[in-house]
């Protein structure tokens, strides 16, 4: 049984960020690692989130909320 020490924590930027492009196009980082893998399977990379904005106003606002 997890204890709370074990619980896992929610991320805050990943919140702010799914508030801007709803919980389906902002992931967590280990969510897809198939999106972090190059085509020949040589170089794994790492994120945070891998976000998906549908608009430019989407990016916008990213953009605004990951430079404050």
């Amino acid at each position: 049984m997890p204890t709370l020490a074990t619980l896992p924590m929610p991320d805050p930027l990943l919140s702010d960020l799914q508030a801007i492009v709803g919980d389906a196009y902002a992931l967590p980082g280990d969510a897809a690692p198939e999106l972090l893998t190059d085509q020949l399977n040589r170089y794994h990379g790492r994120a945070r989130a891998i976000v998906r904005p549908g608009t430019t106003a989407e990016v916008a606002d990213l953009v605004r909320r990951l430079a404050s």
